[in-house]
């Protein structure tokens, strides 16, 4: 049986979040005219780099304990993926994407799905480029969307806001994460110096649902 395990409360010092879309082109053999299309699924894909003597200078005996229950990769990983915009000036917060919370309605713009939000302060920005809003209905989160591109609020107070995907009218905040299983190819070693600090680098692949076997149990260890 595969156990998927909660990402451990790692202090990192590096992350990075990344989407691979396959494709496939060519050239016609009669106008050279090129043509590409999709070739598999979407997947995303993760790397985080670790310090080792972060925390209660545990850092190093934390990541050796997750490579433990991971059994050289065979068990998967459960990891909140953040905006990329991300900032550490907060040591109990990694990423600095907690934004207002305010209802929605369903638009459009420039030909992508949308939300229109009222109420803001004239000039302020309401979200970044991709980062992630939730749509909550009576608390409960019906779906999250990436933001096209950065959005201030107008003169008016309004900011519509065009997404990569259709989002839900209802109360919206801003700086969601998406949870994500991931597998690792291979489990990170470092070789630790003479009085100095050194890290470990992690890097994931995500595991699509249909591919997650069955009767996996999820395991969260980390109190």
């Amino acid at each position: 049986m595969t156990d998927i395990v909660a990402f451990p409360p790692f202090k990192q010092t590096a992350f990075s979040y990344d989407v691979l879309r396959p494709m496939r082109e060519g050239f016609s053999m009669f106008t050279q005219k090129r043509f590409a299309a999709s070739d598999g699924p979407v997947r995303r894909v993760a790397t985080v780099t670790v310090s080792a003597l972060s925390g209660d200078r545990d850092g190093a005996g934390m990541v050796q304990s997750f490579a433990h229950m991971l059994d050289g990769g065979v068990n998967l990983v459960r990891m909140n993926a953040p905006s990329v915009n991300w900032i550490r000036d907060t040591p109990d917060r990694l990423f600095d994407v907690t934004g207002p919370v305010n209802t929605a309605t369903v638009t459009t713009l420039d030909g992508f799905d949308a939300i229109s939000v009222t109420g803001l302060v004239p000039g302020r920005i309401f979200c970044r480029a991709y980062d992630i809003l939730g749509s909550y209905d009576a608390g409960t989160l019906t779906g999250t969307a990436r933001a096209v591109r950065t959005i201030k609020a107008d003169i008016d107070g309004i900011a519509v806001v065009p997404l990569h995907s259709a989002l839900s009218a209802g109360v919206i905040q801003v700086g969601e994460v998406e949870s994500i299983v991931f597998s690792t190819a291979s489990i990170p070693n470092s070789v630790q110096p003479i009085g100095s600090n050194w890290s470990y680098t992690w890097q994931f692949r995500e595991v699509l649902t249909g591919e997650i076997p069955a009767g996996s149990t999820e395991v969260t260890p980390w109190g």
